[in-house]
């Protein structure tokens, strides 16, 4: 989202809260109250629009964010990986010199 989306976004609520404001004035004719509501409809328009747009580049924004935690994610699971690798070899040498202890106590 940008600087300027936002403060187009802003600028175009604003018109419509400047619209409403006048809509609601009693001494309107009936014609210009109905241009006014014309005015608001097509602001709205505006508004819709531009938070999709917003929306859209979000997406885009939440994508490549998720794209780059994946690859993070590969990375962290093959380190772990590799750091587990020792660690095991070191628990089957503990296993191994229990069993020899356990033999060497029966023998005993």
């Amino acid at each position: 989202m940008t600087e300027r989306e936002l403060k187009t976004l802003k600028e175009v609520r604003k018109a419509i809260a400047e619209a409403d404001n006048l809509r609601a004035e009693e001494s309107l004719e009936k014609a210009e109250r109905r241009k006014l509501e014309e005015t608001v409809a097509g602001l709205r328009k505006v508004e819709r629009t531009l938070i999709s747009g917003i929306q859209d580049g979000i997406n885009d924004d939440l994508e490549a964010a998720t794209e780059d935690l994946r690859s993070l994610s590969a990375e962290i699971r093959s380190t772990v990986t590799r750091l587990n690798a020792p660690a095991r070899i070191l628990e089957q040498f503990r296993d191994v010199l229990q069993m020899i202890g356990n033999v060497l106590n029966m023998i005993k």
